[in-house]
């Protein structure tokens, strides 16, 4: 069954800021590694740990979602194209998993396909069901993008087909990828006419899939900018380069 990916990815935002307060008062006991699996053909497995930093055992549960983009929708739904081993396991504390994820068939794509791999940890067993309404008890859970390339090897020279436009009432900006492969969008910068540079969005903003298609709203800042020009960060795993926003005619 499909599943909505912006749910999980609401989800996910949060571990990660979780995660990015390690060292702080607060710190996620799970930890996953590594952040982005990449397949070639010919590859069938490809290894992922989980680290259990806490000071008593955990539960987790691993599942694999096929991961498409239908116009600006995105969705998950459950496959067994790709399979996860062990699926369910028991880390000790200060101990870690290898976790395999495995390609059931290594069959060459067409393009490239892609996948989530979401990591849960789960409730204990001897949890209450009841207790105190004051306490409170996180359960992680991580989203992992996974790619299946379809040629036998990565590009010697970062290639991309995009189109990125900028709408208006209300702000946003389009990316369509005709390419076969995805690209990892980030960073939108605003210049003006006398070349201030202004960041828009910072950071990672998302993925556009192979012939995807996404659209993210604007911050309010951004309705106020002078002319100018709109340029985004585009990326893949051979490269980045930053793509020329155009302003849509009204």
């Amino acid at each position: 069954m499909a599943r909505p990916l912006s749910l999980l990815s609401a989800v996910a935002t949060a571990v990660a800021l979780l995660a990015c307060t390690a060292g702080s008062t607060l710190a996620a006991t799970l930890q996953v590694s590594p952040i982005v699996i990449q397949f070639y053909q010919g590859t069938q497995a490809q290894p992922m740990w989980l680290t259990n930093q806490g000071d008593a055992p955990l539960r987790a549960q691993v599942r694999i979602y096929k991961w498409t983009q239908n116009g600006d929708d995105e969705n998950l739904e459950l496959t067994n194209e790709v399979v996860a081993s062990p699926p369910v396991m028991e880390i000790e504390a200060g101990q870690r998993q290898l976790l395999r994820i495995v390609r059931r068939s290594l069959a060459p794509a067409g393009r490239e396909e892609s996948y989530r791999v979401i990591v849960d940890e789960l409730p204990h067993d001897d949890a209450p069901a009841g207790g105190d309404a004051n306490a409170l008890s996180f359960l992680l859970r991580y989203s992992i993008p996974a790619f299946v390339s379809p040629a036998a090897a990565p590009a010697k020279v970062f290639q991309h087909q995009a189109q990125g436009v900028m709408h208006a009432n209300p702000a946003r900006i389009q990316i369509t990828n005709q390419g076969g492969a995805r690209i990892r969008a980030s960073r939108l910068v605003h210049e003006d006419a006398n070349g201030k540079s202004t960041t828009v969005m910072d950071g990672l903003i998302g993925y556009v899939l192979a012939h995807g298609r996404r659209t993210w709203q604007l911050p309010p800042s951004a309705v106020s900018l002078p002319p100018g020009t709109f340029r985004i960060r585009i990326a893949n795993d051979t490269g980045e380069n930053f793509l020329r926003v155009e302003t849509s005619q009204p």
